[in-house]
């Protein structure tokens, strides 16, 4: 694995905002605030600067000046490594932040990425997977060297509306690079990050 991403997202009403804000400043004194303004939207970014196991653990604000009174609380963690300890430590952290911040059905968004350096069957990977899954394909896309899969999986409750097709909670896709590089990412319910 070369790369992990959990992601909490939720929309909040607008006059929360403060007391929410409040209780981040309190409670994470390890973060950073720092605000932007847009035409579109304003962009409150707290960001942890204290070394922990985690690449990078950030809350992102973002209130839209067109869908008012509503607002988008994001909380965001990243990593590169992935083992027990930092499973029980993701976990925990996960637990604390949602219960301090969000409601009980938010839906959270999980990425991995892995590379391998030498030629593989991707194809074969991907059905191998899709098949342990018993992944149900909703959309695949096909170009030389790249593959996506949409699809849904009785294995997680979580799911996004997709389509006239029901309902959506997993995405991979493969890359097979220049040379011997191929990478795989994998999303519940989507695919968070760039491929």
């Amino acid at each position: 694995m070369t790369h992990w991403e959990i992601v909490m997202k939720e929309k909040v009403q607008e006059k929360h905002l403060p007391t929410l804000m409040k209780q981040l400043k309190e409670t994470q004194s390890n973060f950073t605030i720092s605000k932007e303004e847009t035409e579109a939207a304003s962009k409150i970014v707290a960001k942890n600067h204290q070394k922990t196991m985690l690449e990078s653990e950030q809350f992102i604000v973002i209130v839209s000046k067109e869908a008012a009174p509503y607002a988008e609380i994001i909380y965001k963690m990243t990593g590169q490594t992935w083992d027990e300890e930092t499973a029980k430590f993701v976990t925990r952290r996960l637990n604390q932040t949602k219960t301090a911040y969000f409601q009980e059905n938010t839906t959270i968004f999980t990425c991995v990425k892995a590379d391998k350096n030498d030629k593989m069957n991707g194809v074969l990977l991907l059905e191998k997977f899709s098949t342990r899954l018993e992944i149900e394909k909703l959309q695949t896309i096909t170009e030389p060297g790249f593959i996506s899969v949409t699809g849904f999986t009785n294995e997680w409750n979580q799911a996004l509306p997709y389509s006239d097709n029901g309902a959506m909670n997993v995405q991979y896709a493969l890359r097979q690079g220049m040379g011997a590089k191929t990478t795989l990412i994998f999303g519940t319910p989507i695919i968070t990050s760039e491929y």
